[in-house]
């Protein structure tokens, strides 16, 4: 009664999950092993005890323990880079300290012996002080190196946030790519196998099909370690950046898709913020305004000093012994003519890289939306093609013949997993593409900050 009781509880965890069914009649055909969920239910059927199944079935289920993120909680983190931290430190010294210029620049002591008579000593005190005008000029410059700095942090949020764009694309990208190549090989280990026994039953066999099949089986072996070892060391990246000591998974579940991108695209290409770079290049052309300002007060009509002398000769009325003195700058016509043409050089040459800036950024928005649009043609075109294509209803209607010829069904799935691959490549690409002129528009960065693979652009907490 218990083996019966456990066996149809398999049989309905069969209807469950399809891949069980499908994993041990694969592993029939082509030599696959299934894994422990499906062989625990193989060794039901076969009689073999309850306690197997406390062997290879519950043990599997708990000896993984892994972490389930959303791309928006791993985009965050990028907040939390060592770059963006190091940044912020220098913002909060420059906003931080005390930087006012004193009104007092130098204060200079002197004295001097008389007639080599130490009676008649002379001292004097003098100041040199700071204008108004030096003292604001400096303030506004100040001010701009903080926003300088600040617009360097954007800068550097925007370059580390897409590198975590890119690897999420990786990442999924990756997934897709070894579903397709993982049933690929299992095509071809059937082919080789096919090939074998035609080969071992002395029939008709060209040695040269069975050199291509067992090399193509090779090649997509090593493609699979590749593939997998490039995602193994993604989950190393991730868990690293969350400094976790158990792998980490990323929750794709609303990743944006192809239809997403095509709906999406114009409002991107329509709305640009403003880059980072091209602000920061604005920033100092206004700085060098400042520095002109800075020149400008330097040079004007101001006191330069004023000082306070005792003479210590008149031993009688001591009130003559003090002198008072004050010294004024006169400007000269051209006198900072230098340091003003060398400003005014450096303005021109900002000004020159912005101009060039602004033209090189449209072409590359321009040519990343046109580029764009024609992958996703291409997309749409090979969608359609495997959607009219003839090859899955042959290899549906054809496997049901009794005369149905393996080698010929194997060839129409290469064929149809063949398209699948090619479309995804284009799907790489579309996301590639897309995350560019994410980054050209300065969208990365605005805010508030968004996850722009998110289907609904989901605005990315950053507490």
């Amino acid at each position: 009664m218990i083996m019966n009781s456990s066996i149809s509880f398999f049989k309905k965890l069969q209807h469950i999950i399809p891949a069980l069914g499908y994993g041990l009649s694969f592993s029939k055909k082509a030599g696959f092993k299934p894994p422990p969920l499906v062989k625990a239910w193989a060794i039901i059927k076969t009689g073999r005890g309850i306690l197997c199944i406390y062997i290879s079935f519950l043990i599997p289920l708990f000896s993984f323990s892994q972490n389930n993120i959303t791309s928006s909680q791993f985009l965050a983190t990028a907040l939390k880079d060592e770059a963006i931290l190091y940044n912020d430190r220098l913002v909060d010294f420059l906003k931080n300290t005390d930087h006012k210029l004193p009104w007092a620049e130098e204060l200079e002591f002197r004295t001097e012996t008389d007639e080599m008579d130490l009676n008649r000593q002379e001292y004097l005190m003098r100041f040199r002080y700071r204008t108004k005008a030096e003292i604001n000029a400096h303030r506004n410059l100040h001010q701009s190196d903080i926003q300088l700095q600040e617009l360097e942090k954007k800068a550097l949020f925007e370059e580390v946030v897409m590198g975590h764009y890119f690897l999420l694309v990786q990442y999924v990208t990756l997934h897709r790519q070894l579903d397709i190549l993982k049933q690929q090989q299992l095509v071809a280990v059937d082919k080789l196998n096919v090939l074998r026994k035609k080969a071992a039953a002395l029939a008709d066999v060209d040695v040269n099909d069975l050199l291509n099949a067992e090399n193509k089986n090779h090649e997509l072996e090593l493609e699979i370690m590749e593939r997998e070892g490039a995602l193994n060391q993604i989950i190393k990246i991730i868990t690293t950046i969350f400094n976790s000591t158990e792998n980490i998974q990323l929750d794709t579940s609303n990743f944006l898709d192809i239809i997403d991108i095509k709906e999406k695209r114009q409002l991107l290409s329509e709305n640009f913020s403003v880059s980072p770079i091209l602000s920061e290049r604005r920033l100092q052309i206004e700085k060098t305004e400042l520095e002109q300002e800075l020149e400008k007060a330097k040079n004007n009509w101001q006191v330069d000093y004023v000082q306070f002398k005792v003479a210590g000769r008149d031993k009688v009325n001591f009130a003559r012994e003090w002198s008072f003195g004050l010294g004024m700058e006169i400007p000269l016509k051209d006198a900072n003519k230098l340091s003003n043409n060398k400003i005014m050089l450096e303005r021109l040459e900002l000004e020159n890289k912005l101009a060039l800036q602004q033209l090189a950024l449209a072409k590359k928005i321009q040519e990343a939306v046109e580029e764009l649009e024609l992958k996703i043609k291409m997309h749409e075109l090979v969608a359609r093609q495997l959607a009219d294509s003839q090859l899955q209803y042959s290899f549906d209607n054809y496997a049901q013949s009794k005369d149905a010829d393996p080698l010929v069904l194997l060839n129409i799935k290469s064929n149809i997993l063949k398209r699948k691959a090619d479309r995804l490549a284009i799907e790489k690409d579309i996301y590639s593409l897309y995350l560019e002129i994410v980054e050209l528009t300065g969208k990365a960065v605005e805010m508030p900050l968004r996850n722009y693979l998110s289907k609904e652009w989901d605005i990315i907490s950053v507490n």
